[in-house]
This record gives structure tokens, C-alpha cells and sequence, in this order.
């Protein structure tokens, strides 16, 4: 075998509980789930190649009966696992059992504040989304928050990082809105961002990018981002993509894509073993398309390390003490509450804000001295 793969991408299930306008399931989706022997076998066959990382998604994973014992599997076979949900059906016992299970991060959906989310996905499930990540994050779970942008919600981006500071997730992730997701006859002029609204949609992304910076949420490389009005307005230059070299994505009928763009399927794991699957001539053929940028091209999220400049690259991990944590969560608490409550806060609580800022970077800055 030449090369490895790293990631697996499972759309494990075709049933979801809610019924997005910006998502074909459930409504064109088949409602099959793979059979746990049928999981257990990818995930077996995969991480003896040499996968190290395993996500779930759907559909809703939450729907699948066994959903702890694959993501225990999974877990005792090496893997680092990843769940992308909705949020909306996680309770207390549900954290605490995907813990147990060896759940490592949860991307939760949310596209906005309350009326703009509750628009997309359905009356009431912001709440229940933002319960739902909050109670992952209590048990101990990594929390992404995942925002898919249209043309409904692009003015919220800086919301979403206040929204992940606020909550204590750790990462944003922005991706655009994608035709590919959507059911068959939808228009997609509902969901694009018109071209007299792209200035005012790259002034949002310098505007999240620069809170983020400065608050520390780890978000998409600037690059990725910066490229987004270029995608809506149909200029996105179609990159060479090595994607398909590391990783392969997974449906809930078995089939096996060397990418979601790739609408072919290169084999499917009810019928072959997975390294014949992988190393065929097929699936050369779908790599060496993407390699040579002859794919359809898009901006998903899996693409967007490709984006990574060199300085974001060289990232330095210190391990902090106690006191600097206490000191950078005082500023990203003092953040969320000014950006979320905007002007509707009284003055005499931005100015309490504002100097609660001043003072934590003032600590900050000298326990950054003492530990030099």
C-alpha cells in the first residue's frame, strides 16, 4: 500500500430528527443505517491501515441505536473520535455516555441567534442545541461550534465566536452554504449571498477573525476564510486538493467516496474489503483528479487546511498554569458579555467590562514575564 489514510468521515445514518431548509436529509435521504458488524469492520480494516481519526455524522448519529458502543470501538481500536450533530437530542445521561464512551469532540450545529437558527432548523432547537453543547462541555467533551453560511445568517459570524466564548467552546468552524446538500428541485437563490451583499460579508469575516484573534477561539485559517466571497460570487479557483490521499468519506448504504464532490462512489464496504477499496485503480483516478484541481471544487471544511499559511502553521503550545487560565477566561467571559448584549447593556456595564479587560491583560501581560 503506498499511502495510509488518517480520517474517516462516516455519514453513519440517514435519519434525522429535524428538517433543515438548508439540508436534503430527511428528505431525500434513504432512512438505512450500517449494521454495527458493518462499523466495526470499517473501523477495523481502516485503523490497521493506519487511521487515526474517526468521525460520525448523518443524518443525526444520536439516532443510532448502538452510537455508544461504536464510538467505544472506535475509541479502544486507537481512534480519535468525533461526532458532528445537531445538538438537539443530548440530555445529561447522553453527555455523560458519550463520554464514557470515549468521545473526544462534538461539533454542534448552530447557525445564528435564536430567530435566525430557529429559521434554518426548526422553532425551539437553538435552545435545545445550545443546551445540548453546554451540557457536553460540562462533561468534559471538546465543543465546536459549526455555522453553515448563507445568505440568512452571514451578518452572525462574530456572533457565533461571542456565542462560543459564552458557551466555552473552544472552536468555530464556518463553512459555506453548499447546492450539493440540498434537495433536489430547491432553489438555491434563497441560501447564496447576492453580490450586492459581498462587501458587507467580507467587512463580517475580518470582523470575526479579528474577535477570535483576539479572544483565542480557534477558527478556520484566514485564507479559507478570506475566500468565501470569492465562492459565493462563482470565482472560487478550484485549488489542487489532497484530501483524497488521507482520507475517504463513508454513506449510510455503505458506499465509498473519495470525496462528498465526487457524487461516484469507489466501492462500498458491504461487498469489498476496504484496502482494495482504497488502493484501486478507481479511487487513483478521483485522487489524481483532485491533485490536478480538476474536481468540481468547492470550500468544505475538510478543505480548508489547505488554506493554512506558514505562521499558522507554526503554532507554539505552552502549558499554562492556573493563574493564566483563570486570567484568560476573565477576558473571553468580559468579551461575551459585551459583544452579545451589544447596546442593550446600560453604559455602567460595558465601562465595568471594559475595565475588567484592561486589568486581566495588565495580569496577563506580567505572568507572561514571570514565566519567560
Amino acid at each position: 500500500m503506498k499511502m495510509a489514510p488518517t480520517d474517516i468521515i462516516m455519514s453513519a445514518t440517514g435519519k434525522c430528527n429535524l428538517h433543515c431548509s438548508i439540508c436534503d436529509i430527511p428528505v431525500s435521504s434513504s432512512k438505512d443505517t450500517l449494521s454495527l458488524s458493518d462499523f466495526k469492520k470499517i473501523i477495523d480494516q481502516a485503523s490497521s491501515a493506519g487511521a487515526k481519526n474517526f468521525t460520525l455524522s448523518g443524518g443525526e448519529p444520536l439516532l443510532i441505536r448502538e452510537v455508544f458502543e461504536i464510538i467505544s470501538y472506535a475509541k479502544r481500536k486507537g481512534l480519535h473520535v468525533s461526532m458532528s450533530t445537531n445538538g438537539t437530542l443530548v440530555t445529561e445521561e447522553i453527555a455523560r455516555k458519550l463520554k464514557a464512551a470515549g468521545l473526544r469532540v462534538a461539533n454542534v450545529s448552530i447557525d445564528g441567534p435564536e430567530e435566525v437558527h430557529d429559521a434554518i432548523r426548526g422553532k425551539g432547537n437553538f435552545r435545545r442545541a445550545l443546551n445540548g453543547l453546554k451540557m457536553l462541555r460540562n462533561v468534559g467533551i471538546e465543543t465546536t461550534i459549526a455555522m453553515t453560511i448563507t445568505s440568512k445568517n452571514y451578518q452572525y459570524m462574530s456572533y457565533i465566536v461571542g456565542l462560543a466564548i459564552d458557551s466555552g467552546a473552544t472552536t468555530v468552524k464556518f463553512q459555506p452554504f453548499s447546492a450539493d446538500f440540498l434537495a433536489e428541485g430547491r432553489s438555491t437563490r434563497n441560501f447564496m449571498i447576492p453580490k450586492e451583499e459581498i462587501q458587507q460579508f467580507s467587512d463580517e469575516i475580518k470582523k470575526a477573525v479579528k474577535f477570535a484573534d483576539y479572544c483565542g477561539i480557534n477558527i478556520n485559517p484566514k485564507n479559507y476564510l478570506f475566500s468565501m466571497p470569492d465562492y459565493f460570487l462563482g470565482n472560487l479557483k478550484v485549488r489542487s486538493c489532497m484530501v483524497p490521499y488521507k482520507s475517504f468519506a463513508i454513506d449510510n448504504n455503505g458506499n465509498i467516496f473519495a470525496c462528498w464532490k465526487f457524487k461516484e462512489p469507489v466501492g462500498n464496504i458491504k461487498k469489498q474489503d476496504f484496502l482494495k477499496i482504497w488502493n484501486s485503480k478507481k479511487f487513483e483516478q478521483m485522487r489524481n483528479l483532485a491533485k490536478n484541481g480538476q474536481c468540481p471544487g468547492c470550500l468544505m471544511s475538510c478543505y480548508d487546511q489547505l488554506f493554512e499559511s506558514k505562521k499558522e502553521k507554526q503554532v507554539v503550545v505552552r502549558k499554562m498554569g492556573n493563574l493564566k487560565m483563570r486570567i484568560i477566561n476573565r477576558i473571553k467571559q468580559a468579551m461575551a458579555r459585551i459583544f452579545l448584549k451589544k447596546n442593550m447593556a446600560p453604559a455602567t456595564e460595558k465601562e465595568k467590562a471594559l475595565l475588567e479587560i484592561e486589568e486581566s491583560k495588565k495580569m496577563l501581560n506580567e505572568e507572561m514575564k514571570r514565566l519567560k
